[in-house]
């Protein structure tokens, strides 16, 4: 199911109307739903390791989302009123504290995944960190695993995300007013004419 919503979007991102694309994405919620009820059915069953890969799915829906998205939301909603917030509510995926989820699925992941699903789940864990500008943990992660010294001989997906959780953190250090250290990490990015390439955004122009 998450393979065939991901082609859904791919497909749809290209049509020049994006009020489809914009209620296919609604169904992450319903995805996100059966998978903590899946969790929960398999909880009487020792199988750690498909726990894990269902968990890394879940993650791949929430490391790029701020707290502060579910609270807005969720302010808006009950602004519809009593009736309507509470079918709304019960129809959008809130997570309260988005921090203690990433990480109790990034010690699952780490404890039985394989090196692949663990490199992932760092690198995951790593841009929702400085998402939420805990950008001294971000880094340190990121120092700590050493995935620096051996992403280039990871698979392209990977290497993306490592871009993309350095770009994180490089923006992090800018929202907090750090600006050379922003710059320091936002450089090694952006020096490459290529750098829309490196971050999957598309493809740069030039000679």
């Amino acid at each position: 199911m998450d393979e065939n919503l991901w082609r859904s979007y791919q497909k749809l991102a290209n049509r020049s109307s994006g009020v489809d694309y914009l209620e296919r994405i609604n169904d992450e919620n319903k995805l996100l739903f059966l998978i903590d009820k899946t969790l929960k059915f398999l909880e009487q069953f020792d199988l750690e390791v498909f726990k894990a890969r269902i968990q890394l799915i879940k993650l791949t829906y929430i490391y790029y989302k701020n707290d502060s998205t579910y609270a807005k939301i969720k302010k808006r909603v009950q602004s519809k009123g009593e009736e309507a917030a509470a079918v709304l509510l019960k129809s959008i995926y809130f997570m309260e504290d988005s921090r203690s989820e990433v990480d109790k699925i990034v010690q699952l992941v780490q404890r039985v995944g394989q090196p692949k699903m663990r490199v992932k789940a760092t690198l995951l864990q790593v841009y929702h960190l400085a998402l939420h500008n805990n950008v001294v943990e971000a880094k340190d992660l990121l120092q700590k695993t050493h995935i620096g010294q051996i992403i280039s001989m990871q698979v392209v997906d990977h290497q993306i995300l490592y871009n993309r959780a350095l770009a994180q953190i490089g923006m992090a250090f800018f929202r907090l007013g750090q600006i050379e250290k922003s710059h320091e990490v936002l450089v090694e990015i952006f020096y490459s004419p290529r750098f829309r390439e490196l971050l999957a955004q598309g493809i740069n122009r030039h000679q």
